[in-house]
């Protein structure tokens, strides 16, 4: 039998829960393409008495480990207090009423305690790392009620930030509270700023970086002039989307000059083509039965091709090659060098085996591979096979790459942390999971956030070191880069500057300062470069640099106005670059944006912003700060499947495929065998209930008769009853039309329809309160689907009887656009004890509007709590509902638990009070 046919036989994903319905075993087969064995690997979870998961053991430490991959105890709210991860170290967080964080202590002696005035608006943050002083390292300022305030529309708004890279102040707003002006200062020193000192201010440096921009009705962007008075502009479509972006550089004349133009869109969103101001024009291919990537084409003004990719994936969506029908074969060394990439997986999906084309002395390392002059030489090029060994946790064991020795990495015990010297493991990380060394003797630092703050390149014991610095002003947003560089005589000095649309950089060395400004749009990225001082020999100012990328986003080809070649680069899987080239080397040095689109520091690291990513290690330096969002190995990068997945900041990794990031089953209506007919017949039930309690419900909202009816007085009070005094009839029938019609069309068109596994028990397993049963909500409109299709998770099907009211949620988010912030109903709440389900007068009288005010500031951002509530503060949207009941009134018709509630609680109603109603199938008719 045929690898491709045998791989996934008898490897299904299974779950095993207690008698509640949680999940307390999750179970997988692995088996790798060139070995017919299948491995078990069993994820264990442990709940308490209430419901919630305690503690996780992955395959790898379960009954060997002296403690849990992650433990956490909650506090009386269910809220956790204390997370404590083999990998990432224990965390320990006190909350608030409001569930804002006011205290935090980790495992390296750290504590952070936050200030809130009145408004719970944070005004200070006061941070201490073991054996240091205490130094304020935040402040917040907030706009007042005066009219110097009100003219810049900064009333109760964020107006500075004082941070330990420097201060930003926004200067201005718009009505619709977007930011209009902004102004950034940094600091004179490298050491971190202690605010509450009387002289910090005197610490700042007296350049100041200002920022304009202006905005749409919609809030998207229109124009942007950064701080070196550089204008952008950006022209949409009447769907919103992007239609072209325009550069003039400062000093130019005449209006700003078209960048990318004339992006196409499919119906799907999806970008199709789009033309570079260069000729360039890029068109991508997407499968019609799937919407899968097929094909990007790239061709020059003439129509000459100069990237064609095209793509071919297994069964289940995994790539499982790239070919450049542009670039030439080769033959060398009794090799033919095709321009393709291949890879393969085992069972889980986990990348296995690649092959493809490299330059005869690759690098191995943190460091690029030799340059090498387009056309390139085949001499310089050869065929390459890389292998992987995983454990059973999805650590790097070894990596075998032809031509080179075997890279092998070592793994603690009782953790994921992994080294790739054994001597090492030991000290090789400190208490909350960062590594201390990126290669021997160069140390690695990280600041209380466990954000990395240096890097030592050289070390010297007779002198200062060449260092790397790293300086934030929140997690996830570098704001400053400085290279310190020893010499005889001086420290050289070589810094970036990251503002808003700008990069401004500096070296000392040679007095050059380069300003870059970077574009991103639709297929590709634009970077323009403008050097202020020390013009290198050779380049040419205020150049335009044209990035073609592929499915990762990683930049492939750099090309200049004329649509000529800078650079070519082409990776391994995991990051590294395989083949370096290009027209001239001087050119291609000022690249900096590489793989998956991210930044290459000088240390071989990419930067994603929460995280630091080692390609050479094929993983991240640092934990996930998210925790186990992507699984209990907070290492790991891109769960081992970089081809098929991406990560965009550090923190998750959404899979490229269509999914939900748990396991996929398959469409509805393609899943054979008696289980896909009581699949369907589960699933078509659930439509027909949702619908019929529409019909009854809106059947009885529209009824015009002269005479009150009881069922009118019913439909139109539990409305009042759910949404507030205020309710807009029109409005609601109007809505609830709309959420028909969206149920009716996925009933109508079951290959909309797809069956997915869920594993998360937190994510999966709804908190029933006084039940003897559980159910799942598991109904979901995939977030990353093009075609917008229902994922329904194999759980559901045990739930018929409450399947329409998932169905309703679902649909209620993504048709209506509604949130999903208050609790919903199943026939008895799936919410935590903490949490209140809302009736009549209570509602009206505002019992419920500090768990509403709290539940919204947790979930929807600054822009939609200032449209809902003109406030972000916990007392200020309380105020606003007590003072405006009708804003309660329309955030509630906005939420689609609330919406969820009220038809399944009007339509029981109205079904108790008549029996005219018919309910096990189709629409609701009356006798």
């Amino acid at each position: 039998m045929a690898a491709a046919q045998w791989i996934d036989a008898h490897t299904p994903s299974l779950s095993v829960v207690d008698s509640r319905g949680l999940a307390v075993r999750n179970v997988a087969y692995c088996r790798h393409p060139r070995n017919p064995s299948i491995e078990t690997r069993i994820t264990r979870n442990h709940f308490d008495a209430a419901g919630r998961l305690v503690a996780s053991w992955d395959p790898r430490l379960w009954g060997t480990a002296p403690r849990p991959n992650l433990a956490t105890t909650h506090n009386l709210q269910s809220q956790p207090l204390l997370v404590d991860s083999v990998d990432a170290g224990w965390q320990l967080s006190l909350l608030d009423q409001a569930g804002m964080a006011r205290s935090f202590w980790d495992g390296r002696g750290s504590q952070r305690h936050t200030e809130f005035d009145g408004l719970q608006r944070p005004t200070s943050v006061t941070e201490q790392m073991r054996d240091e002083m205490s130094r304020v390292s935040e402040r917040f300022a907030y706009g007042g009620a005066g009219e110097e305030s009100a003219v810049y529309n900064q009333c109760g708004q964020l107006i500075r930030h004082d941070h330990p890279a420097g201060r930003h102040s926004l200067c201005e707003y718009g009505v619709g509270g977007w930011l209009l002006a902004e102004e950034t200062r940094f600091m004179l020193d490298l050491d971190p700023p202690d605010w509450s000192a009387e002289s910090a201010d005197a610490r700042l440096e007296d350049e100041v970086f200002r920022t304009v921009q202006q905005h749409g009705p919609s809030g998207k962007m229109l124009c942007q002039t950064d701080a070196r008075e550089n204008m952008r502009t950006f022209a949409y479509n009447l769907s919103g989307e992007l239609l072209e972006t325009r550069l003039r550089l400062a000093g130019a004349s005449g209006p700003p000059q078209v960048l990318v133009g004339d992006i196409r869109y499919d119906a799907l969103g999806k970008v199709e083509s789009e033309l570079a101001a260069n000729g360039v024009l890029t068109a991508a291919r997407y499968a019609a039965e799937d919407g899968r990537l097929a094909g990007l084409l790239s061709c020059d003004a003439r129509g000459e091709p100069l990237q064609h990719l095209e793509y071919a994936y297994d069964p289940v969506g995994n790539i499982s090659s790239v070919e450049d029908k542009v670039a030439l074969t080769r033959y060398f060394n009794h090799q033919r060098i095709d321009p393709i990439n291949r890879y393969r997986y085992d069972s889980l999906y986990q990348l296995v085996e690649a092959t493809g084309r490299e330059v005869s002395q690759p690098g191995h390392g943190p460091a690029l591979p030799a340059w090498q002059t387009t056309p390139l030489d085949p001499n310089q090029l050869r065929n390459y096979t890389q292998s992987f060994n995983y454990d059973a946790a999805g650590n790097l064991q070894t990596r075998h790459h032809s031509g080179a020795e075997t890279f092998e990495m070592f793994t603690s015990p009782d953790s994921n942390r992994s080294v790739a010297e054994e001597g090492n493991l030991a000290d090789g990380f400190d208490a909350n999971g960062n590594q201390r060394e990126l290669l021997r003797g160069q140390a690695m630092s990280w600041d209380i956030r466990n954000q990395l703050s240096r890097v030592t390149m050289v070390r010297r014991e007779d002198g200062p070191d060449d260092t790397e610095c790293y300086f934030y002003d929140s997690p996830g947003h570098r704001l400053r880069k400085v290279r310190l560089t020893e010499t005889a005589r001086r420290t050289l000095r070589a810094e970036v500057r990251y503002l808003p649309g700008l990069e401004i950089h500096r070296d000392t060395a040679n007095g050059e300062e380069r300003h870059v400004l970077s574009v991103e749009a639709g297929l590709g990225r634009v970077r323009a470069l403008h050097w202020v001082e020390k013009l290198p020999r050779g380049v040419r100012n205020d150049q335009l640099r044209f990035c073609l990328s592929d499915h990762l986003n990683s930049c492939t080809l750099e090309l200049d106005e004329l649509g000529a070649l800078l650079s070519r680069e082409v990776y391994y899987p995991f990051g590294g670059t395989a083949v370096w080239a290009g027209a001239s080397e001087t050119e291609a040095k000022y690249k900096t944006i590489r793989y998956s689109g991210k930044e290459r520091d000088a240390t071989g690291l990419y930067y994603y912003g929460f995280r630091y990513y080692a390609p050479w290690l094929q993983r991240w330096v640092s934990p996930d700060p998210a925790k186990d969002i992507n699984g209990l190995n907070l290492f790991s990068f891109c769960g081992d499947s970089p081809v098929c997945r991406s990560d965009k900041n550090g923190l998750y990794w959404p899979e490229l495929r269509v999914s939900l990031g748990y396991g996929g089953i398959g469409e509805l209506d393609a899943i054979a065998g008696e289980y896909g007919d009581d699949a369907r017949k589960v699933v078509r039930s659930g439509y027909d209930n949702a619908v019929a309690s529409l019909n009854t419900v809106l059947s009885e909202l529209e009824f015009t008769k002269e005479e009150i009816v009881p069922e009118l007085v019913l439909a139109r009070g539990l409305a009042v009853d759910n949404f507030g005094m205020d309710v807009d009839f029109d409005n609601l029938i109007s809505n609830l039309k709309t959420l028909r019609g969206a149920l009716e069309f996925y009933s109508d068109n079951l290959q909309y329809n797809v069956l997915v596994e869920r594993s998360d028990p937190l994510t999966v397993v709804g908190n029933v309160l006084g039940a003897s049963k559980k159910l799942y909500a598991g109904v979901r409109i995939l977030p990353f689907d093009p075609y917008k299709r229902m994922a329904i998770s194999e759980k559901e099907l045990n739930s018929v009887e409450t399947l329409h009211v998932a169905l309703l949620h679902a649909a209620a988010i993504d048709a209506l656009g509604a949130h999903e912030i208050m609790p919903y109903e199943r026939g008895y709440p799936m919410v935590a004890e903490n949490l209140s389900h809302m009736k009549e007068y209570e509602l009206w009288v505002g019992s419920f509007d500090s768990e509403i005010a709290a539940r919204s500031r947790k979930s929807l951002s600054d822009k939609s709590l200032m449209q809902y509530f003109g406030s972000k503060s916990q007392l200020g949207i309380e105020f606003a509902m007590a003072l405006e009941p009708s804003r309660r009134t329309r955030f509630l018709m906005n939420d689609a638990g609330t919406i969820s509630n009220y038809v399944v609680e009007a339509f029981t109603a109205l079904r108790r009070v008549s029996n005219r109603f018919d309910v096990v199938a189709g629409p609701a008719t009356k006798s």
